[in-house]
Formats: C-alpha cells, sequence, structure tokens
C-alpha cells in the first residue's frame, strides 16, 4: 500500500502517491467514502503533469490524452459527475457523467477478476467503459500505470 500522505500534494510525484493512496484504499474497502477521492484523485494527475510539469495548458493537450487513453476519459467523466450535477436535455452524456453504477461481484469470467481475486465474494463498484461492465478500482489502476509508463521519456532531464 502507498504511504499515507502527510501533507496536501504541491508536485506530481506527490499527486500520483496521493493517488495510489487512496486508489489501494479504495481497493480494500469499496467502500463508496473511498471511491470519491480515489477517483478525483487519479482523474486529476494529467493535470498536475501537463500543467505542472510540462508548463502547458492542459486544455491544449485533451484530445491528445482522451485518445492516447480512453480510460481517463470515462474516469474524468466519472470525476465530473461526482462534482457537477449533469443538466437534463444539455447533452448526452455518458454513462459515466450520470453515475450509473451497480455494484457486484466479480466472476470468474470477468474482464477484472485478477483484479479482485483476492476477494472474490467482495461487492466491487463497476462503471461502464466501451460497452462494459468495468471495476472502477481496475479502471484508476490500468489508467495510473500506463500514464506512468508513457509519462517517463517525457520528464524533463534533472536540474
Amino acid at each position: 500500500m502507498a504511504t499515507r500522505p502527510t501533507a496536501v500534494p504541491t508536485s506530481f510525484p506527490e499527486m500520483i502517491e496521493l493517488a495510489q493512496f487512496y486508489l489501494d484504499r479504495f481497493h480494500k474497502t469499496q467502500d463508496v467514502i473511498d471511491l470519491y477521492p480515489a477517483v478525483l484523485t487519479t482523474a486529476h494527475v494529467p493535470d498536475w503533469f501537463v500543467e505542472g510539469v510540462l508548463n502547458r495548458r492542459l486544455e491544449n493537450e485533451r484530445h491528445a490524452l482522451e485518445t492516447e487513453f480512453p480510460i481517463w476519459r470515462t474516469m474524468k467523466d466519472f470525476a465530473n459527475g461526482l462534482k457537477h450535477a449533469v443538466r437534463a436535455g444539455l447533452r448526452d452524456p455518458s454513462a459515466a457523467r450520470l453515475l450509473e453504477t451497480e455494484r457486484a461481484a466479480t466472476e470468474y469470467e470477468h474482464l477484472d477478476w485478477w483484479d479482485h481475486a483476492g476477494a472474490p465474494d467482495q461487492e466491487i463498484w463497476q462503471i461502464e467503459h466501451d460497452g462494459q461492465l468495468r471495476s472502477i478500482y481496475s479502471l484508476c489502476k490500468h489508467f495510473l500505470n500506463e500514464f506512468r509508463t508513457w509519462v517517463i521519456p517525457q520528464l524533463p532531464p534533472p536540474k
């Protein structure tokens, strides 16, 4: 499990650490109280990299990031659904944005079974991603891992 943060993050590595801490805690509990910070911190990791490390506007990078990381789009929709009301009829929001979630135990055939194999009877939070119900924990975990791998070659050299 990630180390429990002792301060508000002030850098990209600290934000990754905070997201990992909340994600690990959510994995263990599958409690709605842990879902919120896990999703919000994970969904905002790219902001900290683009704005804080690359010194570029996230708005200018959003499309490229959504193309590179389709999971991020789902997590972002879900995070925004948690934070903001969706006005009826304004546009056709995604299932994730509408917070259409489901709790269920994972079956062996489930795409995310291996991420939850240690607690097979535990009900997990799921949302729709690419037409399938997916574990929120697994989506966040896979996104963070993919993002870390993608970021490494782009990090500026140490000063």
